[in-house]
């Protein structure tokens, strides 16, 4: 089982490595975002590479010791097992993961700090800290997020994000991001997500007990091993399907945290100025094709946000 998983995971690896290289040297560099050097992107590979193993190869054995052991009802321990894993991942990734990569730096006392406080206190987020991560040494790519469970999240801004934008546009960002999380955004998302791959498995999981099913994917036996690459193969399947739904609700839930953002912002103008920002230092297609949108976009395009957001203000 053990060699059956590394041979998974190194196969995928084969397969992702020159998208990867090509994407960051080739595609970004074009544009002027690539800020990775040779010796950053191995650093970086190697890490990664570790990190996945010590993940993902226990998950392809505990797979197969369910799928093995705990007879019909496979798919809802591994399921269970899975899930479990993520969560523990959400705990360790600012401590543990995320300090392997870039550097987190508390931000300095002053204005910016201040006023974060200030609107984090206003709008009810638990924060453990505020941190700039030196995103720089990668891409010229700006971005905030807070990660972390409970009353252990971090706020954490990309230091391009603060040379980019003026304090009143890094506030209406934050508030955004504030507003996924006091509206149970990234709860609903992970349940649904849950949801969705529950279904799968048990899906999957009757699929696995016709031999046509192994027969039409190249297989002339049935095994655990087998049904597992098949699942492999059929998750991304599976999710193109339901991606335009997944893409609809992420849209959605944006623009219920612009809403919320303008409500809790003491500058609201702000908000169309964000957007503007992000879509010229990031090179957003500002009007791509509906249908393209529909389908491929968890967020609306820089025009149709605008123009919510100067509906909203004028109310």
């Amino acid at each position: 089982a053990l060699i059956f998983g590394a041979s998974i995971f190194l196969i995928k690896l084969i397969i992702d490595i020159p998208f990867n290289i090509y994407t960051a040297f080739v595609i970004e560099e074009r544009y002027g975002f690539n800020k990775t050097t040779p010796g950053l992107y191995a650093a970086d590979f190697i890490k990664s590479l570790i990190l996945s193993a010590f993940v993902g190869i226990p998950i392809y054995v505990g797979m197969l010791w369910f799928m093995a052991k705990a007879g019909d009802y496979w798919w809802l321990w591994c399921w269970c097992f899975i899930e479990t894993i993520q969560a523990l991942l959400l705990i360790i990734f600012p401590v543990w993961i995320a300090p392997l990569f870039n550097k987190f730096t508390p931000i300095e006392e002053g204005e910016l700090k201040e006023k974060i406080l200030s609107l984090s206190k206003k709008v009810g987020f638990p924060s453990q800290g505020i941190f700039i991560m030196d995103g720089s040494k990668r891409s010229q790519h700006s971005n905030a997020y807070f990660t972390g469970l409970g009353k252990k999240k971090r706020i954490v801004l990309f230091d391009t994000l603060v040379q980019q934008m003026k304090l009143s546009q890094i506030l209406a960002v934050l508030a955004h991001e504030f507003g996924h999380f006091k509206l149970h955004h990234i709860k609903k998302i992970f349940i649904i997500n849950s949801i969705v791959f529950l279904v799968s498995l048990y899906c999957l999981s009757h699929l696995f007990r016709l031999e046509i099913f192994y027969h039409g994917f190249g297989f002339f036996h049935s095994s655990n091993y087998a049904a597992l690459v098949i699942l492999g193969l059929s998750v991304s399947s599976l999710s193109f399907i339901v991606t335009p739904l997944f893409s609809m609700l992420s849209r959605r839930f944006e623009y219920k945290a612009d809403e919320f953002a303008i409500k809790n912002l003491d500058d609201p103008q702000a908000m169309p100025e964000v957007i503007a920002v992000l879509t010229r230092e990031n090179l957003m297609n500002i009007n791509p094709h509906p249908w393209y949108s529909f389908f491929h976009y968890s967020h609306p395009t820089p025009v149709e946000r605008i123009n919510s957001i100067k509906k909203l203000l004028k109310n």
